[in-house]
């Protein structure tokens, strides 16, 4: 018993990652653009929804830029499924 709980604790006390990425890359989870760290982890980079103009809607999309190639951006038209 001593024993499982120790793995359990040692579990706890490291953590694990849940979702490594690499970095400078980009992803829309919900609404949100997300940037992969240096430290291959996902940051908020932009909330869709607190982008303003006309009145819009803003959605988290794929967009193929000619310079970066496959990037995630707030776009003022929905998207479809990636």
């Amino acid at each position: 018993m001593l024993a499982k709980s120790l793995i359990v604790f040692l579990f706890l006390l490291t953590g694990c990652k849940h979702s490594e990425c690499k970095p400078d890359t980009t992803r829309c989870f919900t609404n949100l653009v997300e940037l992969c760290d240096t430290e291959e982890e996902w940051v908020t980079a932009m909330d869709c929804s607190e982008v303003a103009g006309d009145d819009l809607l803003w959605y988290c999309c794929p967009y193929e830029d000619p310079n970066l190639g496959l990037v995630h951006t707030c776009l003022p038209e929905a998207c479809d499924d990636e």
